[in-house]
């Protein structure tokens, strides 16, 4: 069953299979898991939250839409979640992304790789939050531009732009733009 698209499963999810769900949830537990803990420093909260969306999805799973895109709705209902949960409880969101060393492969691999690694990770660390998340989402999380749009609130061709001036600027910082590298 591993081999099967994410919207195979959810329409396997929707008829009450539980191998389906659980499939889902081992395929997107550990990407939500890290996008969460990119927002808030609660990380038992986040993995509460994640069981707490597919035991709706268990309970639910006669009332839920067919989707054409699983990945962005798991994506944006958890961060609903979320937020809410920092409504109730007052929770700290994490702001600054500058510590992603998974765009660039292991953190070990920072210190001891070629120069070029360290570089780029330092002209990251010089972009905006808005900047980094988008890299973050489009290339780690793996979403498109539509679930991109969902997430942020944004349109499509927004998102397109927002990551196009992210990787210019990106790519600026990194070959030479601002010297301070």
């Amino acid at each position: 069953m591993s081999s099967l698209s994410d919207n195979i499963l959810w329409e396997n999810c929707l008829k009450g299979d539980n191998d389906a769900i659980e499939q889902l949830y081992r395929r997107y537990y550990p990407r939500l898991y890290a996008y969460g803990c990119k927002m808030t420093t609660d990380r038992d909260m986040v993995q509460n939250i994640i069981q707490d969306l597919f035991v709706k999805i268990i309970a639910d799973h006669k009332k839920l839409p067919l989707l054409e895109n699983v990945n962005g709705y798991l994506f944006l209902a958890f961060r609903r979640r979320l937020f809410d949960a920092n409504k109730e409880k007052q929770i700290v969101f994490i702001d600054d992304l500058s510590d992603m060393p998974e765009v660039f492969g292991a953190e070990e691999e920072l210190h001891t790789s070629d120069n070029d690694i360290t570089c780029m990770y330092k002209a990251f660390k010089k972009l905006s939050v808005k900047q980094k998340r988008i890299i973050y989402l489009y290339y780690i999380c793996k979403m498109g531009h539509d679930d991109i749009a969902g997430l942020l609130g944004i349109n499509y061709q927004s998102s397109k732009n927002m990551l196009h001036r992210s990787l210019v600027k990106l790519r600026s910082l990194f070959f030479g733009g601002s010297g301070e590298l």
